[in-house]
């Protein structure tokens, strides 16, 4: 897949892996409902996961900059944007505050 003329993460010309992808966040998403209610055994293993989910949009981010051409304060910038956003929307989709939003 091609987007801004350059070749995203290529397992995304594999179709199962989108599907893999797809289906992870689904369950994520209806998921995360049910951690409510085993809040205390299962809440580090969310943070724990979300984390990794941080890095991943992380690295994607500074992938995507670099790629492009911009040196490395854009790719930091661009590193914390879509790490910071990825888990906005997560939240979002959950229906909960995101956790960067302090309360």
């Amino acid at each position: 897949m091609c987007y801004l003329g350059i070749t995203l993460w290529p397992g995304w010309k594999n179709p199962n892996h989108f599907l893999l992808i797809a289906g992870a966040a689904l369950v994520t998403i209806f998921g995360a409902p049910l951690i409510k209610h085993f809040n205390r055994h299962f809440h580090i293993i969310f943070l724990v996961l979300d984390g990794l989910g941080l890095i991943a949009f992380a690295i994607l981010g500074t992938q995507v900059a670099l790629t492009m051409g911009h040196g490395f304060t854009i790719a930091a910038v661009a590193a914390m944007i879509t790490g910071a956003f990825g888990g906005v929307l997560r939240d979002l989709l959950c229906n909960r505050i995101p956790l960067v939003f302090p309360r």
